[in-house]
């Protein structure tokens, strides 16, 4: 349980999961054992495993409250929500309604002010932060009304739920920020220049090969090679329940949303004041927005060099590019081992 535990702090899911699972072997009674390897499978996404670890460690030690969170989050994101229910009734009951409350009024107000025609010569920063904080919000709505309709397809919920939070980003793109007066980033140029193209495509494999180093250097530092992003793990149960819609959702319409929001509005938003500097800020907000400590640093590289083409570009168009091929990039170095159940 010692090790194991060191390995979950230190966020290493996959080492804790195993310690843990030796301890459950050693001491199959032992509900701390079972709790600590059902967290660990949560955070590695398997709700599936980790609700059954969880669930036993409550048969165990039912008065131990340390593991209904965890169980809390795993059947709501299993679509469980009678079982959800009847761990926390209020807070599932008030987190409904607040999570629809939530995004109903905030799509309401933000398209509304995204079709109203400003005066200013840029997006607000309240403006651009609270889209970019109402989008996963809708997200998980989404996944929440999905599992209403299919409550035993999970990864169809979350594939549910990312349309759901597109949609009314898309729709600003496509019919309203484009007519603002600092809405020319939105639209998609007829061409870009081949020499710009070029360089992106030279600091796209600059990247690659600093954020290889980055893992290379976690490995010998630690000694443990860093573990899959919490991203590819949900990917994976996505591409078996539907490969086309996930690779869609991963490779062409997630990029456009996420450099709609950052790139577009919150790049425009700092642009006068910061100047260059918007590029690191953003890019620093960029890898803390995917929540995933371990990858912060390759995401937040992976910022900068989006921020240094919308700034040469003056669009958000060859930052979608380059955002779209890294994905799929991504997607074929994973490809074997996401589909290999086909």
């Amino acid at each position: 349980l010692g090790l194991g535990g060191v390995e979950f702090r230190a966020r290493r899911a996959n080492l804790a999961e195993a310690a843990f699972r030796q301890a459950c072997g050693i001491a199959p009674q032992n509900s701390k054992a079972h709790c600590m390897l059902g967290m660990a499978l949560t955070l590695q996404l398997r709700f599936d495993e980790s609700k059954l670890e969880l669930e036993r460690a409550l048969e165990l030690s039912p008065g131990d409250d340390e593991a209904k969170p965890t169980l809390f989050l795993d059947y709501l994101c299993l679509s469980q929500y009678e079982k959800a229910l009847d761990i926390y009734p209020a807070c599932f009951s008030v987190g409904i309604i607040v999570l629809l409350s939530v995004s109903a009024l905030g799509v309401t107000v933000l398209l509304r002010k995204s079709f109203k025609l400003g005066e200013v010569g840029a997006p607000g920063i309240v403006f651009s932060i609270a889209w970019l904080l109402l989008y996963p919000e809708i997200q998980v709505t989404g996944i929440f009304l999905a599992g209403l309709a299919r409550p035993s397809s999970e990864m169809w919920n979350f594939a549910a739920g990312a349309i759901f939070g597109a949609a009314p980003v898309l729709v600003a793109l496509s019919f309203a920020f484009r007519r603002q007066p600092w809405g020319g980033p939105f639209t998609m140029p007829s061409s870009l220049p081949w020499k710009l193209v070029a360089l992106g495509a030279a600091g796209l494999v600059l990247v690659l090969l600093i954020n290889g180093v980055y893992e290379m250097g976690y490995s010998v530092l630690t000694g443990h090679p860093l573990a899959q992003a919490r991203n590819l793990l949900l990917l994976k149960g996505m591409m078996h329940s539907n490969p086309v819609l996930t690779v869609a959702l991963i490779v062409l319409i997630g990029p456009v949303v996420e450099e709609t929001l950052f790139r577009g509005l919150l790049y425009g938003s700092l642009e006068k004041k910061l100047r260059r500097w918007s590029i690191p800020v953003t890019a620093v907000i960029f890898g803390a927005y995917h929540l995933d400590p371990a990858y912060f640093v390759p995401i937040t590289v992976i910022g900068f060099l989006l921020g240094w083409a919308r700034w040469k570009s003056g669009s958000i168009w060859l930052p979608a590019i380059l955002h779209t091929t890294i994905n799929g990039l991504s997607t074929c170095l994973f490809w074997q081992d996401l589909v290999g159940g086909f």
